[in-house]
């Protein structure tokens, strides 16, 4: 959750307001001008997407960015792998991350205990809970998180 922290203060309300309305700045040569900031690219490896993403590192679901799961590797690029990865987006699943974060942190069994992998394993979900400014519904605009880490 460090990351996600971190990220909370990079992303915070007046950066994500640039980026999606943009912002005027007198440039050196003294006109002003419409600037939209953007984070081009953001480097990581697998491991680290998936910490990001808040999925399972090698988990039956390994895309950050759809449900497609590891048996269906051999259809991809086939029609119904578009259609499987369009209809199957993967979004952050609030109510089963709060119910495993829970019973780790309230009734005290261990993270990859029996009853948080209940709520998480089946769509390789981890009990790290999403700062707002990853949520999906505060920034379905601009989608910052998409362009950055999927």
């Amino acid at each position: 959750e460090l990351i996600h922290a971190v990220w909370k203060i990079l992303l915070d309300e007046d950066s994500v307001n640039a980026h999606k309305n943009g912002i005027v700045v007198k440039c050196y040569d003294g006109v002003c001008r419409h600037i939209f900031p953007r984070i081009f690219t953001y480097l990581a490896d697998y491991p680290e997407k998936v910490l990001l993403a808040t999925i399972r590192d090698k988990g039956e679901c390994p895309c950050p960015r759809c449900l497609l799961l590891k048996g269906y590797f051999s259809r991809l690029g086939l029609l119904s792998d578009l259609t499987a990865r369009t209809t199957n987006i993967h979004q952050y699943f609030h109510s089963q991350v709060i119910a495993a974060h829970n019973t780790i942190y309230k009734l005290g069994a261990p993270i990859k205990g029996a009853t948080p992998e209940q709520y998480l394993k089946g769509l390789s979900l981890v009990p790290t809970l999403v700062s707002d400014c990853f949520s999906y519904h505060t920034m379905s605009d601009c989608m910052i998180y998409q362009e950055l880490f999927c």
